[in-house]
């Protein structure tokens, strides 16, 4: 017990109530406990705690509550527009419809609601547009990210706060889906956070626990970094609304599903987990990528080849039209590239050391296959144009014998005739020039008095500018003037003679 005396809890004036339990220095009220019951195998002092005193934190004691979706929606809206300037905020986008879960008593007809609301907008599905979102812990009880104390603990990390994460889901299972609402991390579940953490045992026991295996993770921190300002909301749907123009460049940009998370981390252990558990790799994220484009952002090479082998497909592609392959390419990753082209290959013989090997070129020529146009989203058009030193190394090998065959093909006949009919024009260009008959020139023929035009300067629209210069250096009386020609336009000056 002199342990227990010994913990600091904050309690700073205005701190909220979810800190008072677990904090972020590694402290709580629930933190002593959960260390003596590891030490001790009692856990009779925490079990207490969490019946008596973290049972109120929750909706229901812990059986939750059916939120409308575009509430929560406008919520996440107005966190970020607080944090804007007044020029860059951007209200939500659609129309929620009624929300039915007004002024009705979720306590004790929550099963069946359930059920009705599965029937009216089909369920969740892992798709973002389910129109209610079961919340277990309170809104108002949350910490600053959005978390309840499941996610307070796991970001925590430490083993006694990774017991008492695991304590909680047991004492309170619908906590396992009990996703963050900030924001940052809006959608951030249980499961993602144990993937972050690379913790495979934690992953098996939220999976047994029923995770839900496609929740997806919508936050402004896992997003790439060139859409964070252009993130927008829409009450018609759970997901945000992203620019389509990203290079995916961005440290936590794990691709929003559990499997994506842990392709892009190389977990293999928790990836096999999770399709075991029936995860699907071909999902697609907002920016409609699927486990394998995230293997190439990341360059997981063995998660790559193990996802292929294990159900995820070679031919899907995002919102900008790429597939696993040509991201690879639009990206210069040459190992995935090299290693996708393979996956891709079929092999018509082999003979000892030899084989023949077959390409689809749907995606690798430049020529689309179908309407004849020209492909720019193609392997060898976004290598051609790449503007780094890496894209040039992925010509060699297939794309240049693609290059060699359709230079021999018809390149090399057309290149000669545009630089055959380009030296005929030349040649007569010259000719053209250097024959000019000289005798002919208006100067010659207006035997070089061409310099001055007589002008009426009497016309009222000839501005005049007398010049003593002039005079002086023509030798004349004449007066000469500067005018300006209206036909000509302003500012073109001209000698003239007066009448």
């Amino acid at each position: 017990m002199d342990e227990i005396d010994e913990v600091f809890i904050n309690r700073e004036s205005g701190a909220k109530k979810i800190y008072l339990l677990v904090d972020m220095h590694g402290g709580g009220d629930l933190i002593p406990w959960m260390r003596y019951a590891m030490q001790s195998g009692d856990g009779s002092f925490i079990e207490g705690y969490l019946d008596t005193t973290v049972k109120d934190f929750m909706y229901n004691g812990g059986k939750g509550k059916l939120e409308a979706v575009s509430e929560l929606v406008k919520m996440r809206n107005k966190e970020r527009n607080e944090r804007l300037g007044a020029f860059s905020r951007k209200k939500g986008k659609g129309k929620s419809g009624p929300n039915i879960l007004e002024d009705f008593n979720q306590e004790n007809n929550q099963g069946d609601l359930m059920k009705a609301l599965k029937l009216l907008d089909g369920g969740k599905g892992g798709k973002g547009d389910a129109k209610y979102r079961e919340i277990v812990w309170k809104i108002e009880e949350r910490g600053t990210m959005g978390e309840n104390l499941v996610g307070c603990c796991l970001m925590q990390g430490s083993p006694v706060h990774k017991e008492l994460a695991m304590k909680l889901i047991q004492s309170f299972p619908k906590l396992v889906n009990d996703i963050m609402l900030s924001e940052e991390y809006y959608g951030l579940s249980p499961l993602h956070q144990a993937i972050v953490n690379e913790d495979s045992h934690l992953v098996s026991f939220l999976l047994q626990s029923g995770a839900e295996v496609n929740q997806r993770c919508y936050g402004a921190f896992f997003c790439p970094d060139d859409q964070k300002a252009s993130r927008t909301d829409s009450l018609e749907h759970e997901y945000v609304d992203l620019s389509l123009k990203t290079n995916y460049k961005g440290r936590m940009y794990l691709g929003e599903y559990p499997l994506s998370y842990a392709a892009s981390l190389d977990l293999m252990d928790c990836y096999k987990l999770l399709r075991t558990n029936k995860a699907d790799p071909n999902l697609k994220d907002t920016n409609g990528n699927t486990a394998l484009h995230m293997t190439v952002i990341h360059e997981r090479l063995d998660i790559l080849k193990f996802a292929y082998n294990t159900g995820a497909k070679l031919n899907i592609t995002n919102k900008q039209n790429l597939t696993p392959l040509t991201l690879a390419a639009k990206m210069a990753k040459k190992r995935m590239f090299e290693e996708l082209l393979h996956l891709e290959s079929n092999v018509n013989w082999s003979y000892a050391e030899a084989l023949s090997m077959a390409y689809p070129l749907a995606k690798i020529d430049t020529i689309n296959e179908e309407t004849g146009h020209l492909n720019e989203d193609s392997a060898l058009s976004l290598v051609v144009y790449g503007e780094t030193e890496e894209h040039l190394e992925l010509l060699e090998g297939l794309l240049e014998d693609v290059l060699d065959a359709k230079w021999e093909s018809f390149g090399k006949k057309k290149w000669f005739i545009n630089v055959f009919a380009f030296t005929i024009y030349w040649l007569l260009l010259c000719l053209a020039f250097t024959s000019r008959p000289f005798s002919k020139t208006t100067n010659v023929l207006l035997d070089d008095q061409s310099a001055f035009l007589p002008y009426n300067t009497s016309d009222t629209v000839c501005s005049h500018r007398f010049i003593d210069a002039m005079k002086v250096h023509l030798g004349t009386e004449k007066d000469i003037e500067t005018c300006v020609i209206p036909e000509i336009g302003s500012g073109i000056f001209c000698p003239c003679f007066q009448n």
